[in-house]
């Protein structure tokens, strides 16, 4: 039971959010840390501008802002900056990737931005529909014809200089074996409504399928969840 709800107890508040619900609160340094995808630098960042808030309200508001008398800054200052960094890095991806990462192109800086909003897409709707692991925020390449992967490392490439996207090595299935997989920054998810602590799960997707959301938008999904065993409805 207690293992039950480690896994599920986030992914159950967040799928069954009412649809007109504001975004969920992201506020603590739990979150912070999940925030930062294991990055030092991603830590920091949020912490300074949820702190200058902190400030210039207290100045706003006319107090006499001592910095060491500031020991906490609110959930909703909190959650106001994470959301504003969440937008501002895909506004970032869309428009200004191209001048920003050396050798990407006009056609692969709108391959990268396809991509990533595709993933957010399809963990969404995993989120929503799966049963086993819905929270998973990272995935692994399989089928990886040769021809495709030349094409689509290069779209990797891209996300990677840009720490959008960073690539590690970790257990697989197989006993004894090691995989690669794929960790988008988890700085785009608050804004896309998904939780940045996930799952410690993978979603297994061929690379021709990410090649195609690179070029169109969508990664197609299996809508057969009956093998699946019922973790919110009646299972079998």
């Amino acid at each position: 039971i207690t293992d039950y709800i480690y896994k599920y107890r986030r992914a159950h508040y967040f799928k069954n959010r009412p649809p007109k619900a504001n975004r969920p609160p992201y506020s603590g340094f739990e979150t912070l840390v999940f925030l930062s995808t294991g990055i030092v630098r991603n830590l920091l960042e949020p912490c300074f501008w949820m702190f200058d808030k902190a400030v210039s309200e207290a100045n706003e508001a006319g107090d006499e802002v001592d910095f060491k008398s500031i020991s906490s800054i609110k959930p909703s200052i909190q959650t106001e900056i994470i959301l504003g960094l969440s937008q501002r890095k895909w506004d970032w991806l869309k428009d200004e990737i191209v001048q920003d990462i050396e050798g990407c192109s006009t056609e692969n800086g709108q391959r990268a931005h396809r991509l990533l909003d595709a993933l957010a897409k399809h963990f969404r709707y995993r989120l929503l529909n799966h049963r086993s692991e819905p929270c998973a925020l990272s995935f692994t390449i399989s089928e990886q014809d040769q021809d495709v992967m030349s094409r689509l490392n290069q779209i990797i490439e891209i996300l990677r200089k840009a720490q959008l996207l960073f690539i590690r090595s970790g257990p697989a299935k197989d006993e004894g074996q090691r995989e690669t997989y794929y960790m988008p920054n988890k700085i785009l998810w608050p804004i896309r409504g998904l939780d940045p602590h996930g799952q410690h799960a993978r979603v297994s997707i061929p690379a021709g399928a990410l090649w195609e959301a690179a070029e169109r938008g969508k990664i197609a999904v299996d809508n057969d969840n009956n093998k699946q065993f019922g973790l919110w409805g009646d299972g079998e």
